[in-house]
């Protein structure tokens, strides 16, 4: 047991801490009577077939925020449309900011996922919209989605996109006077070219940091001169270079004064201006064509961690994302963290923002909701994974709390980025989490205040995390992390979050989720890479792999006295298995927006004889009774 829980602890919580010892000690005493373990296991776990209840929250509430406003480009006629990234969809503006209804909806309606989501938009003299994406479905190739208005009722509607073998992560395009279009590839490193039918034609660049080359090139840009020049916001380099049209020849690069973390650029062509939008500096830096500087325009303001949309207008938290630049020669600035787009006159003046006031998304609903758990007097928390925030709801399913803001870099305390995993101390009901894209891992109390964080930049030592997609705590206090990219577990120390040891670095390919029994103190840990759940002891020495032909992509684990319950991405089911023997027991649930069905379940958790599934694409909390102690 952990010596500093042991003295700070209040004495009813040491003793709970002393029976569940005895407990566990117990257990494993039991053990080396298999035969009778399995068959106590098996009576027990047949008894019941698992069904759907109501999913969290009852009655449904649409989590999603008004705007989560992201690419932003100018149509021929000057207005601006904007890109509403996690709503799926391209909204239109007037130069007025009048608000003039949803271009198009990318998602059709449906659940959005990343090949629905507007990052960079660009738009050609007809009119029509280009939208970079980007497919986390390997057999689905990333491409350049096209938009054309109907020649008589002027609707937005699909054509054939722009597509190329080469693609990893087309995100930005911009298209020349001539109709070519330039695509910037985050993860490519280079600029594809295409023809106005959307033949490849040419590219250039590679990975690096010598001239011609990137590190993730972002916004994308070209002037009116003659030949055009493209002008790419290099973001890790944290630089634009700027280059010719026609053959890719590099020309010169802009550095005065740049801030890391580039993202957005455009180009005023009538004033003459180029504006670059930087995270790292909390501002659009407006330069002259030539690279020039000549000011900042919006300033870093404040931001309740705990407390949406908090950051007046003219100022930003977390940064813009993309640009552009519309009919009156304003300034139209994607500003997602605060569910809105700042517009500014080119001398820097704040001019107002759409919509106003920002409608932050509705507490108790969620965006893409990726962790679950739930506490020892079953209140459930819940890792709104989208919304940058975690959710508390009490036992009986009403909303408690919301906290948590978006917040990269070093991103202390309650900013968060894309939080991951939820998991609940069994005595205080303190919560850990796995800010997965922070690459920390942190704690708050039961009532949501702020403990401890562990981690940063994401790295392979003691301590450090890269990507980590599950966190459990043991019975005794210890945090087990998932750390997906490092193939490891790591352990901390649950008092003050301090590295302890790791393990499972052989019998790992891409660990996620995370589950310590708290009766035995196994530690199971699903692996999609292995489409298996590996099970080790509490010292962290390999036990076994639990497999079935029928897993695809198992993610998720929980476990209750019997039976181990593993959530499949690749099935969009749960899976449930003798914890004694490891046999398999059956499958449930489908693919789905029904009551028993999942989209992308990617993490679940055991309380209460119901288990909690976190499914994503539905924006919700499923619920199953699996005992015959809840209530269908």
């Amino acid at each position: 047991m952990d010596a500093e829980r042991t003295v700070t602890a209040a004495p009813t919580e040491g003793s709970v801490r002393v029976r569940r010892r005895i407990a566990m000690a117990l257990a494993l005493l039991v053990a080396v009577v298999p035969m009778l373990v399995s068959s106590v296991d098996r009576a027990i776990a047949t008894a019941i077939t698992p069904t759907p209840m109501s999913p969290l929250p009852t009655p449904d509430v649409d989590g999603h925020a008004g705007s989560y406003a992201w690419g932003v480009a100018t149509m021929p006629d000057g207005s601006i449309v904007v890109g509403d990234y996690w709503n799926g969809r391209v909204l239109h503006y007037g130069m007025n900011g009048a608000d003039l209804g949803v271009l198009f909806d990318i998602s059709g309606g449906g659940p959005v996922g990343p090949n629905t989501t507007p990052y960079g938009l660009a738009v050609d003299a007809d009119g029509v919209v280009y939208v970079g994406t980007y497919y986390l479905v390997p057999k689905i190739p990333s491409v350049i989605q096209r938009w054309a208005p109907d020649p008589v009722t002027g609707d937005y509607h699909q054509i054939a996109p722009i597509s190329y073998s080469g693609f990893q992560y087309p995100s930005r395009v911009a298209v020349g006077d001539d109709g070519r279009v330039y695509v910037a590839d985050m993860y490519a490193n280079k600029i594809f070219v295409f023809n106005a039918a959307g033949s490849f034609l040419f590219s250039w660049g590679s990975e690096g940091t010598g001239n011609g080359q990137f590190r993730q090139p972002r916004g994308i840009a070209l002037d009116g001169s003659n030949p055009q020049r493209v002008y790419v916001a290099d973001a890790n380099n944290v630089r634009v270079q700027v280059f010719n049209s026609t053959n890719g020849a590099y020309l010169f690069t802009i550095k005065t004064r740049l801030k890391g973390n580039l993202r957005g650029l455009a180009i005023d062509r009538d004033a003459g201006k180029l504006y670059v939008v930087s995270i790292g500096g909390q501002t659009v830096f407006k330069y002259d064509l030539s690279g020039v500087w000549e000011r900042n325009i919006g300033t870093a303001g404040g931001l309740s961690q705990t407390t949406c949309c908090s950051t007046p207008g003219g100022q930003f938290s977390n940064g813009g994302r993309e640009v552009a630049v519309d009919g009156n020669g304003n300034v139209w600035v994607g500003d997602m963290p605060n569910f809105r787009v700042q517009v500014f006159s080119p001398t820097g003046q704040f001019l107002f923002a759409r919509p106003d006031p920002p409608q932050h998304p509705p507490h108790g609903g969620f965006n893409a909701p990726r962790g679950v758990g739930v506490d020892a007097a079953g209140n459930v928390i819940v890792a709104d994974t989208y919304n940058q925030r975690l959710q508390k709801f009490d036992a009986n399913g009403d909303w408690d709390w919301s906290l948590g803001v978006r917040g990269i870099g070093s991103a202390n305390g309650y900013f968060l980025n894309y939080p991951g995993a939820v998991s609940t101390d069994p005595d205080d009901r303190s919560i850990v989490i796995a800010d997965t894209q922070n690459n920390k891992v942190k704690k708050f109390t039961a009532g949501g205040t702020f403990v401890w964080q562990i981690g940063g930049n994401a790295g392979a030592g003691p301590g450090l995390f890269s990507q980590p997609a599950g966190v459990a705590v043991g019975a005794d206090g210890r945090v087990f992390v998932a750390d997906t990219r490092n193939k490891r577990v790591q352990v901390l120390n649950g008092a003050t979050g301090a590295f302890q040891s790791q393990f499972g670095s052989a019998n790992l390919t891409t660990p996620t989720g995370i589950v310590v029994d708290h009766a035995t103190g196994n530690v199971y840990v699903t692996d999609p890479g292995r489409k298996a759940i590996q099970v080790f002891s509490s010292s962290g020495a390999f036990i076994r792999s639990i497999t079935n032909t029928q897993m695809r992509r198992p993610y998720g684990v929980a476990v209750d006295d019997t039976r181990v319950f593993a959530v499949d991405r690749g099935q969009n089911k749960f899976f449930v298995f003798n914890k004694g023997s490891g046999a398999f027991m059956g499958s449930f649930g489908g693919l789905g927006g029904g009551i028993g069905q999942l989209r992308d379940p990617q993490s679940m958790a055991y309380h209460g004889g119901k288990i909690y599934i976190s499914d994503v694409q539905n924006d919700r909390i499923a619920v199953w009774c699996v005992d015959s102690s809840c209530s269908t």
